[in-house]
């Protein structure tokens, strides 16, 4: 008989690849985040795909409202192993972008390493109110409510945004045992 156990041993991995972006005008980020979150949820606690989901639209709608070039092409890499999750997005970035992007991750893992994510988050939601904006929390909620890890590189032209999860400790987080 499997047990949780061994169903959280499973590996597995994802790729998409989509090009060019101009041709995206449909809700691409649901789509992958639904497909995605049924095969996780196979495998995992229900927490487990539900995080990924909320990831998932959070990373792909960013590339989708930031092309720079509608020509290009956005990729999106998922890993499972030793119940360790890792997802990758790259797409073609300005470098203004890129450094706008590796900023915010910097302040939010240095607030989060000290203790005030929460104090970040607040701050943003009075900052951005106050200049009438919208957004802004994606990446704070992934750290702060979804325990990602995140991290920030420029390849060659490209904005790369790695994700990371340990799966191992959500049932015991939320105590959402299948």
């Amino acid at each position: 008989m499997i047990t949780e156990a061994d169903l959280g041993q499973t590996r597995m991995s994802i790729s998409y690849t989509f090009a060019p972006l101009r041709n995206i005008i449909c809700d691409l980020s649901g789509l992958i985040g639904r497909s995605v979150r049924e095969l996780v949820d196979a495998f995992y606690p229900p927490v487990a795909g539900q995080r990924v989901e909320v990831l998932i639209a959070e990373l792909v709608d960013n590339i989708v409202q930031n092309i720079a070039d509608p020509e290009s092409e956005m990729s999106l890499d998922l890993s499972v192993e030793d119940g360790s999750l890792h997802v990758r997005t790259r797409n073609v970035a300005r470098r203004e972008s890129f450094e706008k992007v590796r900023d915010h991750v910097a302040a939010i893992r240095a607030a989060r390493d000290a203790g005030t994510l929460q104090d970040l988050m607040r701050r943003t939601i009075r900052e951005r109110r106050k200049a009438r904006l919208t957004g802004g929390l994606g990446f704070i909620r992934l750290v702060h409510e979804s325990r990602f890890d995140l991290a920030v590189e420029h390849d060659d032209g490209e904005l790369v945004i790695d994700a990371w999860l340990d799966m191992n400790a959500l049932a015991d987080e939320k105590g959402d045992a299948r």
